[in-house]
């Protein structure tokens, strides 16, 4: 009926370790492994909540300001979105991010919207099965360059396992 917090534990296996805030009416599918051991197989939230994380960025000496990520999930999709109201600072000429949950099969997303050295460019994103890390690249996998202004903004759909 109310809200409590789903604490990942040796207990309660949650995606990428990440505590859940639950709301009324949402759903938990639980799977016992033995010995008191429960892991999370699916979560979906009633209503159409956006839970907000703190993604680790890299390629970034510093983060985009205003940088903002949240996620929804509906059944086994997670869409992300983030956006920042500012630009960072590269010193990388690849950069990541880390997803709310882990991947379960390769996944290419799309952002409309990136800067490199304050050029506007088209982005996108790729991850792998297994992992909670997209590499976001631009112009179809160029390189990043190493210094100037970044910003990343836009929309991830992918399957978690």
């Amino acid at each position: 009926d109310g809200v409590l917090i789903l604490t990942n534990s040796a207990n309660i296996i949650l995606p990428n370790s990440l505590n859940i805030q639950t709301a009324a009416n949402d759903i938990a599918e639980l799977v016992s492994e033995g010995g008191g051991v429960w892991r999370l197989m699916r979560y979906q939230r009633y209503s159409d909540t956006w839970t907000t994380y703190s993604p680790t960025l890299t390629g970034w000496s510093v983060v985009p300001t205003g940088f903002t990520a949240r996620y929804i999930l509906n059944g086994k999709t997670c869409m992300v979105s983030f956006r920042s109201t500012g630009s960072g600072t590269s010193n990388a000429t690849s950069i990541t991010m880390t997803l709310p949950f882990v991947a379960a099969a390769v996944d290419f997303s799309s952002y409309p919207y990136c800067l490199d050295n304050n050029v506007l460019c088209y982005g996108g994103g790729l991850t792998t099965a297994g992992s909670n890390v997209i590499n976001i690249l631009k112009n179809g996998g160029a390189s990043w360059t190493a210094s100037g202004n970044k910003r990343i903004s836009g929309i991830i759909i992918y399957e978690i396992q």
